[in-house]
């Protein structure tokens, strides 16, 4: 769990030194993390960090993100 809320935090970083702002369906999806059952969150957020990896790899070959 540490492991992807550090990632998380990471590419969130990434996105504020952009200038960047999350998706409002990220936001919620990580506001709601806490909720799920024990076994949960961990996957969720894999999930929320692998859609956010993606932005990043889309922006990095040039192609304009989307807010």
């Amino acid at each position: 769990m540490l492991r992807e809320l550090a990632r998380f935090t990471d590419l969130w970083r990434r996105f504020q030194e952009r200038e960047e702002k999350l998706r409002p369906e990220i936001v919620g999806d990580v506001g709601r993390v806490h909720r799920l059952s024990v076994s949960e969150p961990v996957g969720r957020l894999k999930e929320i960090n692998r859609r956010l990896i993606e932005r990043v790899d889309h922006a990095g070959k040039g192609t304009q993100s989307r807010h």
